[in-house]
């Protein structure tokens, strides 16, 4: 059965990404995308507001690993994000 949007913590949004972008082609994948592959990776549908809601708490996780060096924001023909380390915790 699907979880809520609400019901996802920081700590599960943050592994999340890593293993999203463990499984991408050369660890990499597009900023815009990176919401919508955590959502499937979660099997959590949601619409409008809640998605967007969820889309801004990713992309501050996002920017939180950024700062630790685990993973990179560059730019190729798009803006994209790249694993660099997986976290330990």
């Amino acid at each position: 059965m699907p979880r809520r949007v609400d019901d996802v913590d920081d700590t599960a949004i943050r592994q999340i990404i890593q293993t999203v972008l463990g499984k991408c082609p050369n660890q990499t994948c597009t900023v815009e995308s990176l919401p919508t592959k955590v959502l499937k990776a979660m099997d959590i549908r949601t619409r409008s507001g809640p998605r967007a809601e969820f889309a801004k708490r990713v992309q501050r996780m996002a920017v939180k690993l950024e700062r630790k060096g685990v993973i990179e924001r560059y730019t190729a023909t798009n803006e994209r994000y790249r694993l660099l380390a997986p976290e330990l915790f």
